[in-house]
């Protein structure tokens, strides 16, 4: 990002904020195949809520235990992370999780024109297969492209 500090001369620095967002929009983020952006959706539930006693159970074992910590601390310490991303390039888009949340909302992104001539294809022909369906697709495309009537 560029910063221009006043009276200096603007220059270029690298953005290392976190962000959490929360919200209940499940396509919160623009993503679409070709976006390189890191981002990590998690989709959480409210099944733990009002559970006092799960929750209690946690302090008490987890929170307020010395020797529990000390384990969570000592297993983050060895963690293997070379095994995980072996560049050791933590910016690499390549080596972000992805859940099927994050692929929903990549599929609502879908540019307009994709989401159209895929209700269409669904609604008037007839497929029988997947191979089917990608011969008609791209014979229908090729006539819309060159002006021709697509043959009933």
């Amino acid at each position: 990002m560029t910063v221009n500090p006043e009276g200096l001369q603007a220059v270029e620095i690298d953005n290392l904020c976190d962000y959490d967002m929360t919200t209940n929009n499940p396509n919160v983020v623009k993503l679409s195949d070709d976006s390189s952006r890191r981002f990590l959706q998690i989709e959480t539930t409210s099944y733990y809520k009002n559970n006092y006693e799960f929750f209690n159970d946690y302090l008490q074992n987890v929170e307020y235990n010395p020797v529990a910590l000390r384990q969570i601390y000592q297993r983050l310490f060895n963690f293997d992370y070379k095994a995980v991303v072996p560049s050791l390039n933590f910016q690499d888009v390549c080596c972000k999780p992805s859940i099927s949340v994050e692929d929903s909302a990549r599929h609502k992104n879908l540019d307009k024109t994709i989401w159209f001539f895929e209700d269409w294809v669904r609604e008037h022909l007839n497929l029988n297969t997947k191979d089917d369906m990608e011969y008609k697709t791209k014979r229908y495309l090729g006539c819309i492209l060159i002006g021709a009537r697509y043959p009933e």
